[in-house]
């Protein structure tokens, strides 16, 4: 669940400092987070946790990722991958369900553009 958390703050973060999602309908912007909700608890049930990359924008060149589990975490494209498959072709777990319910997306105005001044 604080993984949803994190995505769900990284979702609004986006907001605030990129233009295109400043103009997104909210309707828009509310289906595109739910998708990517069920997306991602489809990926984590099949156990392909590599698969989470399609998740990313891989044009990114300092991913960051907070696993609950981890004191230290991933935070660029080679460690995030070891992370997801840390011996290669071998299952680490016997199974995973991720389940996500009561979702509750509020849209908040964001107090700086992209630019830092004030709206």
């Amino acid at each position: 669940m604080k993984n949803i958390k994190f995505l769900i703050a990284a979702v609004f973060i986006m907001g605030c400092y990129h233009p295109t999602y400043l103009a997104a309908n909210n309707d828009d912007a509310r289906n595109e987070i739910l998708n990517l909700i069920q997306e991602t608890k489809r990926i984590w049930d099949t156990q392909n946790y590599s698969d989470l990359k399609s998740l990313w924008d891989e044009t990114d060149d300092n991913p960051l990722y907070i696993p609950e589990e981890r004191v230290d975490f991933p935070t660029d494209w080679n460690s995030l991958e070891r992370y997801w498959d840390p011996v290669p072709g071998k299952k680490i777990l016997d199974g995973i369900r991720n389940d996500y319910s009561n979702i509750k997306i509020n849209f908040k105005r964001c107090r700086h553009n992209y630019y830092g001044s004030s709206l």
